[in-house]
């Protein structure tokens, strides 16, 4: 089982480390070619897709990830059918409402941007459920191909007509490029041919798990979404814009990451029912955290020169933004694998209350804060998360069996190397606060892992070697040199 979730992380991590390079490296070139108010019209378009598309596969793809069948039954045909059928609902609304949100966002003008981008909805939803069989069978070796599919097609067709001078609709268009891309190629690689089958007994049955596998799903992405709506409105489109890009550093290097272990982990603690699922879930918290904490802390210190070297001066704006951005996302990541757990228990009941808690709080403390600027917005955000993660960490202990003392243990090691790149990265931010950013880089970042290494090896000794025996590497960390024993005389 260790092996097969081993195997699931390399293959999914490289999946998103291809297709996610190919995002940053098309984002980089439009971000030179697009203003921030163009930025900030796709930002409120894929925040109009996101809220249309909440709960539009009413759980399916949840559910057959969840019920482990083998093979293709009935039950996979109700399953794609149910979700065709409420996609394209749910398509014929967003056409409809595309006008008043369009407003909403300040942008009437991009109006028809906004509905041709419910298509992207229905073609999401003719291979929703192969992926699900994808993640069901751990099949992470073929998943990644319509992932890295998808991906260079987004990135290909949005630069290329953003050359053209097609501006915001080269993002619109590049995104259902790439969508339609990922449904061919899912089709392609699991050889499943849908039939339409409505079984209400199965349909009744299905749903059970699925309607709150879907509620959950729209209330993560409420939560998720509120800055991006509370800046849309009250600061405009161009703050739209310089929060958009800031965001996006921390969503391709921590955010990503998480959901992909995250796919990782539902099926394989949901095959862990029986037995050895805590363990697991704090195995998950530790090793995801010695990447996401340091990280996030990494992003933060070194803001500035990554905005002024990546996206160039106009976009400085964005630096305060993602120091906040990046902490939000590191603090997250203590949640995935606790919510996992509690999905594979099937206790997603539980999770929908905590999300009901989490969101007035979460946007009131955005609404009050946006008077004082975007950085106001961000940090408010952060600290709606920290609130947010400890009242997650009661019920987590409370309801799913998870001991906060384990939990504490677990991140006591990524925290430590944390601080350890702190002080490396933030030393040379204040000795080359003047260098050129390209500079500061080279010098900040080994800094940062050499403090991380430093302040592991003083505080936890061990626990490098210990999450390259997790992860099944600890082989290959001895082969390192100064692993080696010397040879005896």
């Amino acid at each position: 089982m260790g092996s097969a979730v081993r195997r699931g992380v390399v293959w999914s991590v490289g999946s998103l480390a291809l297709s996610k390079l190919l995002g940053l490296v098309s984002v980089l070139v439009l971000a030179r070619l697009l203003a921030p108010d163009e930025f900030g019209t796709l930002g409120a378009v894929v925040t109009f897709l996101a809220f249309m598309q909440l709960g539009s596969d009413l759980g399916m793809q949840a559910t057959v990830v969840y019920e482990q069948e083998q093979g293709v039954t009935r039950r996979v045909h109700v399953a794609f059918t149910v979700n065709a059928v409420l996609a394209l609902g749910l398509t014929a609304l967003g056409v409809v409402l595309a006008g008043p949100v369009a407003a909403f966002f300040g942008a009437p003008e991009a109006e028809w941007l906004f509905r041709l981008g419910m298509l992207n909805l229905l073609l999401a939803s003719l291979a929703n459920v192969h992926d699900g069989l994808l993640l069901r069978d751990m099949a992470f070796s073929r998943r990644i191909v319509p992932q890295v599919g998808q991906a260079v097609a987004q990135a290909v067709v949005s630069v290329g007509l953003a050359f053209a001078g097609a501006g915001t609709a080269a993002l619109v268009v590049g995104l259902l490029a790439g969508t339609a891309t990922w449904v061919a190629l899912q089709w392609r690689i699991t050889g499943y041919r849908p039939r339409v089958i409505f079984d209400k007994a199965i349909a009744r049955t299905m749903i059970g798990y699925g309607g709150a596998a879907a509620v959950l799903e729209i209330l993560a992405v409420v939560s998720a979404r509120a800055d991006a709506i509370v800046v849309g409105h009250v600061l405009g489109t161009a703050a739209l814009g310089v929060y958009t890009i800031a965001f996006r550093l921390p969503e391709l290097a921590i955010s990503n990451i998480t959901w992909t272990v995250s796919g990782v982990a539902f099926p394989a603690l949901s095959r862990r029912r029986g037995g050895g699922m805590i363990d697991a879930t704090l195995a998950l918290i530790g090793i995801l955290a010695l990447y996401t904490v340091p990280v996030g802390v990494l992003l933060a210190v070194l803001a500035d020169p990554l905005v002024h070297l990546l996206l160039g001066d106009r976009w400085e704006d964005a630096v305060p933004v993602l120091r906040a951005v990046a902490v939000t996302a590191a603090i997250h990541t203590v949640i995935f694998p606790l919510g996992d757990a509690g999905k594979a228990q099937g206790r997603q009941w539980g999770m929908v209350g905590l999300h009901l808690l989490h969101i007035p709080v979460l946007y009131l403390g955005m609404t009050l804060a946006a008077d004082s600027g975007l950085s106001a917005v961000a940090w408010a955000g952060t600290g709606a998360s920290v609130l947010y993660v400890a009242t997650f960490l009661f019920w987590a202990h409370r309801y799913v069996g998870v001991p906060a003392g384990g939990v504490a243990r677990a991140l006591w090691p990524p925290l430590v190397a944390a601080a350890g790149v702190g002080v490396g990265a933030g030393a040379a931010h204040v000795l080359l606060s003047g260098a050129p950013a390209a500079v500061e880089l080279l010098v900040a970042v080994p800094l940062a892992g050499a403090g991380a290494a430093l302040a592991l090896r003083v505080v936890t000794p061990g626990r490098l070697t210990g999450a390259a025996a997790d992860l099944g590497l600890d082989g290959a960390l001895e082969r390192l040199p100064w692993r080696r024993t010397p040879a005896g005389p």
